[in-house]
């Protein structure tokens, strides 16, 4: 484990982060394969972008793939009226 790994064993955990930073989560535990995560801010559009990491069945090379993408800023409840 370096620095910058933290083991979490608590069902509920707060994460306070810069906005250079991002978090990476493995499911480490358990007999189920999981694929692990990113969530990154991104300044520059003002969003968070939550990734899954995948592999290339042709080159067995892992690479993030977005799986949503949502407004930073934006804490209200959209009126569906």
């Amino acid at each position: 484990m370096t620095d910058n790994e933290i083991n979490i064993i608590s069902k509920n955990t707060v994460i306070n982060m810069g906005s250079d930073q991002e978090i990476i989560i493995n499911k480490l535990f358990g007999p189920l394969d999981f694929c692990s995560i990113r969530i990154t801010p991104v300044v520059k559009t003002c969003t968070w972008k939550i990734e899954k990491q995948v592999i290339d069945p042709n080159t067995n090379i892992f690479e993030w793939v977005t799986v949503f993408e949502f407004e930073g800023q934006d804490n209200e409840i959209e009126d569906e009226n």
